[in-house]
């Protein structure tokens, strides 16, 4: 009992951190690869009529989508609401098809947490009780079956908790969702807005512009005859800039439903990149190690006192290890007998 007691308190000092750290090391690998895997579900709004021009905000695996299908998206959610009021429902239908696409990545990473935890659970078996091998076969068989019970438990919580991310869309971090909704917003507006150049200097042309003066955009001093030249170079770089350019002008709802989709989706995201490996830790691995002990104990004592297990032939060493420990004892045996005989030799002769 003593073997299986310190074979359970491995088990739940490894989950702990405090021995065996390798074994946390490898799943809080995996627990950033799962909020990387997450963070490439980011919407790719581009505030465009088209696709074609990449806005360069996010990096994301998600299809673009430009103002041409909010815009859709918009019309097909329109019911009685009063005019220039955008339907909730198209935000919400937006935020659904983003945020559907998290079970898929954490129950992966649900399913590599649960095989982690089933191959330090063999490695655990070996070394403790290697040497009986129908002693490491039963409680084998014991430990897999209680680790596939909370296996189960666990991963109708964490859908449980991928369910709450559906219907409805809720938060009470209302000040974060508005930080995120104007942060957005003025991206978006920003890419649609034309970007004129400027000219950083202007020197006159003839001294009749200016007399003999240049000025640089710092230049608070400058007369009204020597800007006009300025203003003018500035207007029509602006023009050409606005003819030119594949940003787009108005959709002001459309934007506005982009904004708050992207900023319910950084509030949200957030949050399931910490639940998911919280309940895979507590409900799953902590469960488990903390129940192991005394499903062994309980299961041990009780198929031995109804006669389903004998404890003598479980205890059976391994025959080949058996037969190798005998093949050792021998050697050692043979090598004393040896090393005596020597000693006695070199007191005998007087070396």
């Amino acid at each position: 009992m003593l073997r299986v007691t310190e074979f359970c308190k491995g088990i739940q000092d490894a989950v702990l951190g405090e021995r065996h750290k390798e074994f946390v090391q490898r799943n809080k690998r995996r627990y950033a690869q799962f909020e990387q895997n997450i963070r490439m579900t980011t919407p790719d709004f581009r505030p465009f009529e088209s696709v074609t021009y990449s806005s360069g905000l996010v990096e994301t695996r998600t299809e673009a989508r430009s103002l041409v299908d909010v815009r859709n998206v918009i019309k097909a959610s329109i019911t009685w609401e009063l005019p220039r009021h955008i339907p909730f429902e198209a935000t919400k239908v937006l935020v659904s098809q983003y945020t559907s696409l998290w079970t898929a990545p954490s129950m992966t990473c649900f399913e590599s947490i649960v095989s982690a935890m089933s191959k330090f659970l063999d490695e655990q078996l070996h070394d403790h009780f290697g040497q009986y091998i129908e002693l490491e076969k039963y409680l084998s068989a014991i430990s897999h079956n209680e680790r596939d019970i909370c296996r189960d438990d666990a991963r109708n919580m964490l859908q449980k908790i991928l369910r709450l991310e559906s219907n409805p869309l809720f938060t009470q971090n209302s000040e974060a969702l508005r930080q995120e909704e104007e942060k957005w917003y003025k991206k978006y507006n920003d890419l649609r807005l034309p970007q004129p150049v400027r000219p950083a200097r202007y020197r006159a042309s003839s001294p009749a512009q200016v007399s003999n003066r240049s000025y640089s955009d710092d230049d608070d001093n400058a007369s009204v005859a020597s800007v006009s030249p300025i203003i003018h170079s500035f207007s029509s770089t602006f023009s050409r800039v606005v003819r030119d350019s594949p940003r787009t002008w108005g959709d002001d709802a459309e934007i506005k439903v982009m904004a708050n989709v992207m900023g319910y989706f950084q509030v949200a995201y957030k949050r399931i990149i910490d639940y998911v490996p919280l309940i895979i830790e507590h409900e799953l691995n902590q469960t488990f190690a903390s129940k192991l002990s005394n499903v062994l104990i309980d299961r041990i004592f009780q198929d031995s006192r109804e006669s389903r297990i004998d404890l003598e032939s479980l205890l059976q060493e391994d025959p080949e290890l058996a037969a190798r420990r005998r093949e050792l004892a021998e050697r050692k045996k043979c090598l004393t007998q040896i090393k005596k005989k020597l000693d006695e030799f070199e007191m005998s002769s007087g070396l």
